[in-house]
């Protein structure tokens, strides 16, 4: 309930000032909290001091508004960055054909973290292709939506496993594919 009155009073203040709300994140520690808000900027970087004047805005509206009053709280105005993390079911939909990470509420055979290949994502369901225990083959996870409690890119795998295929091509072409 808080962290949806925080996103109703961050969010218009993102979007006037040009940028993307891409969803906020509250940890309750013992007696200070750090709020995280996601921000994008639609065709490119943010930057440093664009997260500083946002983080001023937010902070001063937060304040009037007496939204985490019972204790000191941190905020942090960041990108979402390559593995970025994902609020809403449109912004998984909008993954397909990605790695994703996931966090379920109740396990699936007794696992609630899931990584795989999104197949295929609506309202309602989404499909994954993880890897099997030996690693050898994959099968076709359906999870349905409202058992997500966590979402997120895993971009930065896709980028290191690229370069790491490139790096091992080449190590093959010069005979030396056993020193990896």
């Amino acid at each position: 309930m808080k962290l949806q009155k925080i996103n109703e009073l961050v969010q218009p203040i993102i979007e006037s000032e040009g940028f993307e709300f891409v969803g906020a994140e509250l940890n309750q520690g013992g007696y200070r909290h750090r709020l995280i808000v996601y921000v994008d900027k639609p065709g490119m970087p943010i930057n440093l001091d664009e997260c500083a004047t946002l983080s001023r805005r937010m902070s001063a509206v937060l304040d009037v508004e007496g939204v985490l009053t019972e204790s000191a709280y941190v905020l942090e105005v960041s990108s979402p960055g390559i593995d970025r993390p994902l609020f809403t079911q449109a912004q998984i939909m909008a993954q397909v054909g990605k790695r994703v990470a996931l966090q379920l509420k109740n396990p699936i055979e007794g696992r609630k973290n899931f990584k795989g290949l999104l197949l295929k994502a609506d309202e309602n369901q989404l499909t994954l292709q993880i890897e099997k225990d030996d690693k050898t083959k994959t099968e076709e996870l359906v999870i349905d939506a409202d058992a997500v409690i966590k979402a997120k890119l895993c971009e930065s795998e896709n980028i290191l496993n690229k370069s790491l295929s490139k790096s091992l091509r080449k190590d093959r072409k010069r005979g030396n594919a056993n020193e990896l």
